[in-house]
């Protein structure tokens, strides 16, 4: 006979399959998947990929086709191999071969099962070769010769089993081609193999030598009461000549078809029973001889040791899905991480080069998810994480990706763009679908995203340099309001570039020196006199010259160096009231602003009191300035905090009033002093309607809650007189003075101010 190739042991269940989809749930066991790329211009399939087997999805049935695929595959063989080489290829790790004809092209895949297939039809040929010769053998050799023959060809078959599936699990067609292997060459009628798991549940149950119709006749399996339960409960072998002698036989089930002989066997290996086969009925009518029973044994024997093997390799295949899902998917979302991203994203570029599409890519950032994590605790803010995670999935097609870089910081990837409306499209919908309120721990929770944006080719054609300009244009998006989407342009990059810069050299501002305090006076409009001062923060940087508060301040809060400087603000603006105090400026208050960013350490209000002790100022001169904004977080954790504030004896004030989104109904539960009216609409008060009666509005709220207002911004008379019409009797601002160095403030506590006079509010 000719020499078995690889063309001869195709695999029947080999489906082809697009890299960018996902198997389907309802997928037939066994199947193996051809993975080509995306078809090209009208193709009817793109390049070949590689081969995914059932068991690789089994582990990982969310991942589409292309990561499923072996990153290092063996190299295909040619469908003329010999098989016995093609066998030497299958190990731990390889349960599928690619075949390719003389010019490279995919024509079909071999495995294990449909090699062992192979080696078993001509293991059939064999036998009947075999019985042909030995029918020519003289009768007094006879018997001798065809038992030797049987058992040299079982011993073959044992050894091919081990060799070709001693790295897999055991299937049904392996099952069915072995018992009518056995049954064949015992010349049985009827034969089956049955396999359990731990549970003593029946898993697979394989027969031979019934009809349909006897089949259908069975109404159900063997239950392992009788004989082929004592073949498993004690690990033996039973062979009887006539089997209804036994009273153990009443086990087999009604509608059996009538059997006389028997030979039973457990599949088992050291102690362990993995199920049963049994014989029945020699086709010559002659019993089972002890031969037969060495035979059925050596049979089960190699059976049990594949299946020792199979489970075994499950285990490290497990082990090895295991260790493969930690290392590219981030183990709280189930989102790809940031090497598989990057993976992702190779292969995308690849893919936009050789169709000529666009390919974007999207950084997005949560905002202030930071103060959720700490003011709320971390097993919280991981609850959200999963949540917006399962949202952005929602977002975006098949063919896309959606991955957590780290932190809130998530990655998407749409490739195939031939419409940058459709990139639009999906930015807007990212923000829409984080608008609902997130429902966690009983708590409800708002958080927007940021979104930057870069296109390939368009900004740039390398990795780096387009998850670069992403990042720049999140950033930008960020510092543009947050909860917005930004394209990315090289106005941007410059943008970007000068914030960079500017956190490099303020990193070292405060060791140096740079900073300075400038103070306002803040007047008493029916006295004239400086009741106070704000204490307002200057940069000036060697390097850059000076900076403005607006540019320098948001890029502090964002590199995460505020905290540092607000607190030598605190301690600077304490020990210069202290000094003016010590000069005769009785009663002048400082103002110290208060950000954001302070309200989210734990020991805010310890910090405060021990500013004042160690510069003796007292607490009643301190004013603490915070703004609306601050209310949009925790509104019960923030009043709390109020309360400490002011159990210290300090003032607190609300600056900008008017601009942020705090209501009266907690308003009125601060325990504040005094509102200060933004310069925006004081600005315009005497020539804007709106703005007038919001400062008219603001002025009798504060009356009525019996605080004090003070206006901000006041540039010019007519600005103060329209104040003083309406009841505000203190205000600051260039038309009193500009910001100035401490060393001027007595000279203007003593020389006062030139104002109209009022009544006191």
């Amino acid at each position: 006979m000719n020499e078995l190739i690889a063309a001869d042991a195709y695999a029947d269940n080999v489906v082809h399959v697009d890299a960018h989809i996902r198997p389907a749930p309802n997928r037939t066991a066994g199947t193996v998947y051809a993975v080509f790329s995306t078809a090209i211009l009208g193709d009817a399939e793109g390049e070949f990929q590689g081969l995914v087997t059932d068991m690789d999805i089994s582990f990982t049935p969310q991942r589409i086709f292309a990561d499923l695929v072996n990153p290092h595959p063996l190299e295909p063989v040619n469908a003329n191999t010999p098989l016995t080489e093609v066998e030497t290829l299958f190990n731990s790790f390889v349960e599928a071969l690619a075949v390719v004809d003389d010019n490279g092209h995919f024509v079909g895949a071999v495995t294990r099962n449909s090699v062992l297939k192979a080696l078993l039809n001509r293991e059939r040929e064999l036998l009947i070769k075999t019985r042909e010769l030995n029918l020519q053998i003289a009768e007094d050799h006879e018997k001798l010769t065809l038992w030797s023959a049987r058992l040299a060809e079982l011993h073959l078959a044992s050894r091919t089993l081990l060799s070709v599936l001693a790295h897999t699990q055991i299937e049904n067609d392996i099952l069915q081609s072995g018992i009518e292997a056995l049954c064949h060459l015992l010349q049985a009628r009827y034969g089956a193999v049955s396999l359990i798991n731990d549970a003593d549940e029946l898993t697979h149950f394989l027969h031979t030598g019934l009809s349909e119709a006897q089949i259908n006749g069975i109404r159900q399996l063997p239950q392992g009461r009788g004989l082929l339960g004592a073949v498993i409960n004690e690990n033996t072998a039973i062979r009887l000549e006539n089997l209804a002698a036994d009273p153990r036989s009443v086990g087999f089930p009604p509608g059996h078809p009538p059997m006389t002989s028997l030979l039973a066997v457990p599949v088992a290996n050291l102690g362990r029973v993995y199920g049963r086969i049994y014989l029945c009925d020699k086709l010559d009518g002659t019993p089972f001889l002890p031969e037969d029973e060495l035979l059925a044994m050596s049979f089960a024997t190699s059976l049990s040791l594949i299946l020792d093997n199979a489970r075994e390799i499950q285990e490290i295949k497990r082990g090895q899905q295991h260790l493969y899902q930690l290392a590219h998917f981030d183990r709280l979302t189930g989102l790809p991480n940031r090497e598989l991203a990057h993976d992702r994203i190779r292969q995308a570029l690849a893919n936009s080069h050789r169709h000529q599409t666009k390919l974007a890519v999207i950084f997005a950032d949560l905002d202030n998810f930071k103060h959720v994590n700490d003011s709320l605790g971390h097993a919280v803010g991981d609850e959200l994480l999963k949540a917006v995670a399962a949202r952005l999935k929602q977002c975006i097609r098949e063919s896309d990706t959606v991955a957590r870089l780290g932190g809130d910081e998530f990655l998407i990837l749409l490739p195939g763009i031939t419409d940058v409306q459709h990139i639009i499209a999906v930015a807007q919908k990212i923000k829409d679908t984080l608008q609902p309120l997130f429902k966690i721990a009983g708590q409800e929770i708002f958080i927007s995203i940021s979104i930057g944006i870069s296109i390939y080719p368009d900004d740039s054609i390398e990795i780096g340099e387009l998850l670069r300009d992403a990042d720049t244009a999140m950033y930008h998006a960020k510092n543009s309001g947050r909860n917005n989407f930004q394209f990315f342009t090289e106005q941007m990059n410059a943008i970007v570039q000068r914030q960079m810069r500017l956190i490099s050299v303020l990193s070292g501002a405060l060791e140096r020196g740079q900073f300075l305090l400038k103070y306002q006076p803040q007047i008493a409009l029916r006295t004239g006199k400086m009741i106070g001062v704000e204490a307002l923060l200057r940069w000036q940087s060697p390097e850059l010259g000076d900076i403005s508060p607006n540019e320098f301040i948001p890029v502090a809060e964002s590199a995460g160096l505020i905290i540092a400087i607000s607190d030598w603000v605190l301690m600077e603006a304490c020990l210069q009231g202290k000094q003016w105090l010590d000069q005769g400026l009785t009663g002048l208050r400082v103002a110290v602003n208060l950000s954001a960013v302070q309200f989210q350490q734990p020991h805010l209000a310890e910090k405060v009191r021990q500013a004042l002790a160690a510069t003796g100022f007292p607490a009643e001169l301190l004013e603490l300035e915070i703004t609306e904004s601050i209310m949009m977080s925790d509104k019960n954790a923030i009043i709390t905090l109020l309360d400490e504030l002011k159990a210290l004896g300090t003032q607190i004030s609300i600056d900008d009033f008017g601009t942020g989104y705090s209501s009266l109904s907690y308003l009125k539960r601060l325990p504040i002093d005094r509102v200060k009216i933004d310069q925006s609409f004081v600005r315009d008060v005497v020539i804007d309607p709106n703005d007038a009666a919001i400062v008219t509005a603001i002025i009798a709220m504060t009356h009525g809650l019996n605080l004090e207002v003070i206006a901000e911004g006041v540039e010019t008379q007519a600005q103060l007189e329209f104040l003083l019409s309406k009841g505000c009797y203190y205000a600051q601002g260039y038309h009193f003075s500009k910001p100035v160095g401490e060393q001027t403030i007595p000279a203007l506590w003593h020389s006062g101010f030139a104002v109209s006079r009022g009544e006191d509010c």
